[in-house]
């Protein structure tokens, strides 16, 4: 592997000027179904501590490794490559729309609660213990005479990563429903800063309103560049 890296230096560089615009193609246009995000919340579910750019040095990382395991000595074929790893990726790993925030309270599609497989339905029933929703108002406030220029997408996070719903809106506001427990709430709007915010919803909010306010600084980087190194 050395002795390829020494004498084919430049079929991995061409190999990470394609991972790099497939990174870019693929956080420009897509959101949770972003490979990069994926590999990110993979990562995370294993016990590494990972982060969005992580992600990309990984995915980089596969890139040139299989110009080394092929013995590729093209350039072309070498960019293509790195071109097609999020692709190969992204064809494996099936993608879900997530549910509208606005639908109701939501939950996680994964895990199961084992005791139902040991136990009878009536039992299950008997204990089972409805949760009230709490309301929850999201607020965003804009430099004066400023309005959000594109749709601003909110999604909403477990503790897990898992995306539990998601909802874009043109106004800067957004009522939905959640039951008690520990979430992330990721504000994306062009023009401004991301936001990401962990939040609580205890038992006892159950009787009032959660409200929840940010204030929305502009910025210049766009968004697809700020996921990579914010998150």
């Amino acid at each position: 592997m050395l002795d390829y890296i020494k004498n084919n230096y430049t079929c991995l560089l061409a190999s990470i000027a394609g991972s790099l615009i497939a990174i870019l193609a693929d956080t420009m246009q897509k959101n949770v179904a972003s490979a990069v995000f994926k590999i990110k919340d993979t990562l995370v579910l294993l016990g590494i501590p990972a982060t969005n750019w992580l992600a990309c040095i990984v995915l980089i990382a596969v890139g040139t490794l299989l110009c080394g395991i092929f013995n590729i000595l093209e350039k072309k074929r070498a960019f293509y490559s790195g071109l097609g790893v999020i692709s190969f990726i992204m064809t494996v790993v099936p993608y879900e729309k997530p549910k509208d925030l606005k639908q109701g309270a939501l939950e996680s599609s994964k895990g199961i609660d084992i005791r139902s497989l040991f136990f009878t339905s009536a039992y299950a029933q008997t204990n089972k213990i409805e949760v009230a929703s709490v309301q929850v108002d999201v607020k965003l406030v804009l430099p004066e005479g400023k309005m959000i220029q594109d749709n601003c997408i909110v999604t909403l996070k477990d503790v897990e990563s898992n995306v539990l719903g998601q909802s874009i809106i043109t106004d800067p506001s957004l009522t939905f429903y959640q039951k008690p427990g520990t979430y992330l709430l990721q504000i994306e709007a062009s023009g401004y800063e991301l936001i990401s915010y962990q939040f609580t919803i205890e038992q006892t909010d159950a009787k009032i309103i959660k409200q929840l306010t940010f204030k929305l600084q502009q910025s210049a980087v766009p968004v697809y560049i700020q996921k990579i190194f914010k998150y």
